[in-house]
C-alpha cells in the first residue's frame, strides 16, 4: 500500500504490484500495476510518504521491462511544448540519438505524408 504526498491531503492510498525500481538522472522511480484502476503506473519514490506490505501475493508480468516503462512514460507525458520530427534511418540508429526518455517513434511508410 502506497500513501502518496499528493494524496495525503484527501486521505488517499493506492495498491501498487511492483515490478521494478528505476534511477533515472538523480531520481528513483517505482513502476508497477495499480490493480484499482487496471493499469500501469509510475511513482516517484520522493513522493511517496508510507509504504507497507499487505498479505497476498501476485504475479510478476511476463518480458517486462521498467526502465522501458518509466522512460516511455517521460516521453509520452504532456509538455509545454510539442515537436513532430521526420528522421529517416532505423530503429536502432534513431533511439541512439533520440531516447524513450524524450521521443515516441511512430513508423510512416515510405512517401507517406
Amino acid at each position: 500500500m502506497l500513501t502518496l504526498l499528493e494524496l495525503l491531503q484527501s486521505g488517499g492510498e493506492r495498491i501498487l504490484h511492483p515490478s521494478g525500481l528505476v534511477s533515472h538522472p538523480g531520481r528513483w522511480y517505482v513502476t508497477g500495476a495499480d490493480p484499482g484502476i487496471g493499469e500501469e503506473r509510475t511513482f516517484r519514490l520522493d513522493r511517496i510518504a508510507d509504504a507497507r506490505t499487505l498479505p497476498g501475493s501476485f504475479e510478476p508480468p511476463a518480458r517486462f521491462d521498467p526502465a522501458w516503462r518509466v522512460l516511455s512514460g517521460f516521453a509520452a507525458a504532456p509538455h509545454r511544448h510539442h515537436v513532430i520530427l521526420r528522421v529517416q534511418g532505423t530503429t536502432g540508429q534513431i533511439r541512439a540519438r533520440l531516447p524513450a526518455s524524450v521521443a515516441r517513434l511512430v513508423s510512416r511508410r515510405r512517401g507517406a505524408p
